[in-house]
């Protein structure tokens, strides 16, 4: 009786052990069923937010794109009226007396324009020339005087040489003299 019931008790606590493995394992599921649905949920949400802010991106650089097409648009409209004014403007300018006078008025500038440099240059020119000339009557006067002044010293030698040779003369008689008395 006493080995039946310490059998019975062990069964018991085996048993025991049993039930309370299996509720942990089927708690250790449901923690790790409810981890993986609320992984799953926030995965879900994270790519969900992804894709709102995707499209949002998308829309706000579609707005910015449409924003400057139709600024370009606009400028295109612009710029065939303006060319279409011009031309219809050219159009008249070209039937009329305008046009004419404009062309006249445009050559009779170029011509004034060449004609000024032409005017310059021949004035260079002259200043130049007289320069030259002015330089040149220079350096003759430089050459003439510097003659000048070679003569003069020539003809003061001469002189100098003349008074050395009237006093030289009377003097070499004079000691001629002397030695013969």
């Amino acid at each position: 009786l006493e080995g039946s019931l310490g059998e019975t008790l062990k069964k018991k606590q085996e048993q025991a052990m049993r039930s309370a493995t299996k509720m942990i394992q089927m708690m250790k599921g449901k923690a790790l069923t409810s981890t993986f649905m609320a992984w799953y949920a926030f995965t879900r949400e994270a790519k969900e937010d992804r894709v709102k802010m995707e499209r949002f991106l998308a829309k706000w650089k579609n707005q910015g794109i449409a924003k400057c097409y139709m600024a370009w648009t606009q400028y295109v409209v612009e710029e065939k009226r303006y060319k279409f004014l011009v031309n219809r403007f050219l159009q008249r300018l070209n039937n009329g007396v305008v046009f004419r006078i404009f062309a006249a008025w445009v050559s009779m500038i170029e011509e004034n324009k060449r004609n000024k440099i032409i005017i310059a240059r021949f004035r260079v020119r002259m200043m130049n020339m007289e320069v030259a000339k002015s330089l040149g009557s220079w350096k003759e006067f430089v050459g003439l005087r510097l003659r000048m002044k070679y003569l003069a010293r020539r003809i003061l030698n001469r002189c100098e040489n003349g008074q050395f040779l009237s006093a030289w003369i009377p003097w070499v008689e004079f000691t001629a003299a002397a030695r013969e008395k």
